[in-house]
């Protein structure tokens, strides 16, 4: 009785361990063909496709507007920020938009300075040298230039006409 026991528990403990097996050898070779016997049943399932969210994306196109403007005063911020009120002339739009800004609205304009990497504005940057000198005109002078309304209600001078 003791023999069959023993001779019992070897068979279940070499029939567990073949299908551990088994079933590690049909993990470690998904995906690739594999020889089955005949007697053997396989049932194959078949992977969902899966769906990937596409990333929404948002172009914004700035509102770029062509304009010519006549300086009601400058006010200044620091030594190289300013503000500056203009009544304008003129509002072409650029870009195929329509112009938010419209002859004869008065505006409050802030240079748009490129910065470097650390956030300071460098003088010597051909754009930022037009806009810095756009501080020195007058009220009564005419200011030729690019101008934008960004998210943050705020309209800034982008480029100007001085050269």
């Amino acid at each position: 009785m003791l023999k069959f026991i023993s001779l019992l528990l070897v068979f279940l403990l070499v029939s567990c361990s073949s299908r551990e097996k088994i079933q590690e050898r049909s993990e470690a070779n998904e995906g690739e063909p594999s020889a089955v016997a005949a007697h053997d049943t396989v049932e194959v399932a078949q992977p969902e496709p899966e769906v990937q969210p596409q990333p929404q994306v948002t172009t914004v196109k700035p509102n770029l507007s062509l304009i010519g403007a006549v300086i009601s005063s400058i006010e200044f911020v620091d030594s190289v920020r300013y503000k500056a009120h203009v009544e304008l002339r003129t509002a072409i739009p650029i870009g195929g938009l329509e112009s938010i800004a419209e002859p004869g609205q008065s505006l409050v304009v802030q240079p748009a300075y490129r910065a470097d990497g650390e956030g300071k504005i460098m003088l010597s940057d051909p754009l930022n040298r037009k806009l810095f000198e756009a501080r020195l005109l007058k009220n009564g002078d005419f200011l030729f230039g690019k101008i934008s309304l960004h998210q943050d209600g705020i309209w800034y001078l982008e480029d100007t006409g001085l050269d």
